[in-house]
C-alpha cells in the first residue's frame, strides 16, 4: 500500500499542482496505483461497488459503463455497454435489487437518471426536467437525492432535490447554488453531506424526518476548499468520515464526522501536473480499501487510472447491501 508522504520543514515536498497553505500539514499518503483505463483521453466518474465486489464506474465523455472485478489481483477493467440514447453519464448508483441507476446530465430524453440492467437495458428513466442531475444517493426507503450541475454566478439555479420513485413527485430541499455534485448521507441519515462545486464549498444538512426538508437551525457551511476547480464526488465509511475528490488538484480529502479534515490522498503524475481531475472515491465493502479515480486533462498523456489506499475506517453497507 502507499506510504506517508514526505515532508520538509512540516511542509509537503512536491511539485506539480500546488497543496493550499491550509492543507499542508494534513497527513498525505500517495496512492497506489491499481491500473489504467482504456485508451484514454476521457474522464473517469461515479465509482460504485455491487454485491459480488464488481467495481462500476462510467467515462463520462465517451459515454461508457465500465466494470472491474476489485477481488482480481490484476484486474483489468472492460466496457460492460456504452449508455444508448445520447446519454452522458455522470454517476452509476446500484439499487438492492441489483438494478443500476445511471446520472445523465444530459441525453435524448434531456437530463435524468437512466434505470438499467447490468446488461445495458434501459428499464426505465426518472426524467430531471431541465436540471442536469449530476449524482445521487438512495435512502433507505428505496427514494433518492439527487444533485445537479448546472447555475452559474449570475443564476445560481443548482439545487438538492428528493425523488419519491414510486410516484415520481420530485421535492426541492434547497436551490440557489452553483453546480451541486457530490452527496452522501450520514450512517444515521439523519444529516447530508453536500458539495457545491461552483463555489468551492462543502454543506451539511440537518435533515427532516421526511427527509424532503431541511431541519430549521440545520444548515451548515462545513468547509471552504481552495484553489480551481472545486469539490467533486464523495462517499462516507462505517465510521461517518467523509471523502471528498479534489477536482482539478489530483488529490482526495478525508474529514472526520464533524467535518475537519484529517488526511489527503495525493495521486502520482500531480507532481508532474497530470492526473488533474481527481473525480470520485468509493470505500471497497468488506474491506478498509478507499478506492479513487483521475484522468490527466492537463498533462498531455490523457491517461485514466484506479487508484487505492486505506480509508480511516470499513466501508459502510447503505441501501443496495440492506
Amino acid at each position: 500500500m502507499g506510504n506517508e508522504q514526505q515532508k520538509v520543514d512540516g511542509v509537503i515536498d512536491t511539485t506539480g499542482f500546488p497543496v493550499p497553505p491550509a492543507e499542508q500539514n494534513l497527513p498525505a499518503m500517495w496512492a497506489e496505483h491499481v491500473c489504467d483505463v482504456g485508451e484514454g483521453g476521457g474522464i473517469l466518474e461515479g465509482l460504485c461497488f455491487d454485491r459480488t465486489g464488481i467495481l462500476w464506474f462510467v467515462d463520462c465523455p465517451h459515454a461508457l459503463i465500465y466494470r472491474l472485478d476489485s477481488a482480481d489481483p490484476a484486474p483489468k477493467p472492460e466496457v460492460a455497454f456504452k449508455m444508448p440514447e445520447g446519454g452522458l453519464p455522470s454517476a452509476v448508483k446500484i439499487h438492492k435489487d441489483g438494478r443500476l441507476f445511471i446520472t445523465c446530465v444530459m441525453s435524448d430524453r434531456g437530463p435524468g437518471i437512466f434505470v438499467m440492467s447490468t446488461e445495458g437495458a434501459v428499464l426505465d428513466c426518472i426524467s430531471a426536467g431541465e436540471r442536469w442531475v449530476d449524482d445521487m444517493v438512495f435512502l433507505s426507503d428505496g427514494n433518492l437525492l439527487y444533485t445537479t450541475l448546472d447555475g452559474t454566478m449570475g443564476a445560481p439555479t443548482a439545487g438538492v432535490y428528493h425523488v419519491d420513485v414510486h410516484t415520481r413527485e420530485t421535492t426541492c430541499l434547497a436551490s440557489g447554488m452553483i453546480a451541486t455534485n457530490g452527496i452522501a448521507l450520514t450512517p444515521d441519515e439523519r444529516g447530508l453531506w453536500m458539495t457545491e462545486y461552483g463555489r468551492g464549498l462543502l454543506h451539511f444538512w440537518e435533515l427532516a424526518d421526511d427527509k424532503r426538508s431541511i431541519s430549521t437551525c440545520g444548515s451548515w457551511v462545513a468547509y471552504h476548499f481552495t484553489g480551481l476547480e472545486g469539490p467533486d464526488s464523495a462517499c462516507i465509511d462505517a465510521d461517518g468520515n467523509l471523502y471528498v475528490a479534489v477536482c482539478g488538484q489530483g488529490r482526495y480529502l478525508a474529514f472526520n464526522s464533524q467535518g475537519i479534515p484529517v488526511r489527503q490522498y495525493l495521486i502520482p503524475g500531480r507532481e508532474l501536473y497530470q492526473m488533474d481531475k481527481s473525480t470520485h472515491p468509493q470505500v471497497r465493502p468488506g474491506t478498509d480499501e478507499l478506492w479513487m479515480c483521475a484522468s490527466d486533462t492537463r498533462g498531455g498523456t490523457g491517461r485514466m487510472a484506479l487508484y487505492k489506499e486505506p480509508a480511516l475506517a470499513g466501508a459502510y453497507r447503505n441501501y443496495q447491501f440492506q
